[in-house]
């Protein structure tokens, strides 16, 4: 029994694509005249890591694991210090649970506007975060959590598919995230500060 998250497609002979398989397709002949084209959605697949196709961050944080976990699933807290220097964020849907949609314009400094499109994968708090981003750049994004003696530490991690996706944005987008995490910094200053 094949069990797929996919789009099926019967065809003729006559209609039947030429191709065996893609990275997109698998086809399964039936019979002589009739095959199935099986579309495979890759959205919700984890990616394997690799170092050559991967950014990584990490920032460790003087404050609770918890509240820094709240900081990235609480969207009054994320949308204050999502993205880099300058940068904000209007919020269109933030639905946190696996297949979930977070979607987002990030507003740049010079008033430029910025779609993203995401969809959670992954989340075991408050140790882990695992979503797609769907719009240009693609990547996949691992945020984890380690408790350290009333610290925490942040690994902020971007996942390709390719080496050559990730060459593309690696020189300049480790500084766009170190910029990132020092505003999380300021965001979880204020929460501890509005608690006390």
């Amino acid at each position: 029994m094949l069990t797929v998250n996919s789009y099926s497609r019967v065809f003729t002979e006559n209609t039947a694509p030429d191709f065996e398989f893609s990275k997109l397709f698998f086809c399964f002949k039936i019979n002589k005249k009739t095959k199935i084209l099986i579309y495979m959605n890759t959205e919700n697949e984890i990616l394997e890591s690799a170092p050559d196709r991967e950014i990584v961050n990490k920032r460790i944080i003087n404050a609770p694991r918890e509240t820094v976990y709240n900081a990235w699933t609480y969207p009054e807290h994320l949308i204050n210090w999502w993205g880099p220097k300058g940068y904000t964020n209007t919020f269109i849907e933030f639905d946190l649970r696996p297949s979930g949609k977070w979607n987002f314009v990030m507003h740049g400094p010079e008033g430029e506007n910025y779609i993203n499109e995401c969809i959670f994968l992954k989340i075991i708090p408050p140790e882990l975060i695992i979503w797609n981003h769907l719009s240009f750049p693609k990547f996949q994004m691992v945020a984890s959590f380690r408790e350290l003696q009333g610290k925490t530490e942040v690994t902020f991690k971007m996942v390709f598919k390719t080496a050559e996706e990730c060459d593309k944005i690696k020189l300049y987008m480790y500084g766009k995230n170190e910029e990132n995490l020092d505003k999380l910094e300021e965001e979880i200053g204020k929460m501890i500060y509005l608690h006390k």
